[in-house]
């Protein structure tokens, strides 16, 4: 599996430093409905068949995500949440947290893929957005 995963970092467990934290801290989350709304309204946006990204430069010196997976994706839970769960490794795999933007990534219905098609579109996603110039945004 992880043979299909060319070009793609590999973040699983047993590559991780111990004693390091790898999560998702609350400093790199958009937790507030008004920040959503100031990523969309003032935004740069790129769109894929899988997701929308917004995003808008934020004054943090760190990227901050925001997830939106909705019922429209998938009916079931547990889909929408292994989506959510593969956006928040990638971001964190691909380092996405050194530029200093506000990111509102909106999954469409495509987003319901299998894992090694998700995570192929999703670090295609993220290298466009790393490649991107911050100052356009």
């Amino acid at each position: 599996m992880l043979g299909e995963l060319k070009g793609v970092p590999d973040c699983l467990p047993e590559k991780r430093v111990p004693g390091q934290h790898h999560g998702f801290e609350k400093s790199q989350r958009l937790l507030k409905p008004t920040a959503f709304r100031q990523v969309l309204r003032q935004h740069h946006q790129t769109r894929s068949r899988s997701f929308t990204i917004s995003t808008a430069v934020n004054q943090q010196g760190h990227a901050r995500l925001g997830i939106a997976v909705s019922r429209k994706v998938s009916k079931r839970a547990v889909v929408r949440n292994r989506i959510k769960r593969q956006i928040r490794e990638t971001f964190r795999c691909h380092h996405v947290t050194s530029v200093a933007l506000d990111i509102v990534l909106i999954a469409k219905p495509a987003a319901a893929l299998r894992k090694v098609e998700l995570r192929k579109e999703l670090a295609t996603l993220w290298q466009n957005l790393l490649n991107y110039p911050v100052k356009h945004c």
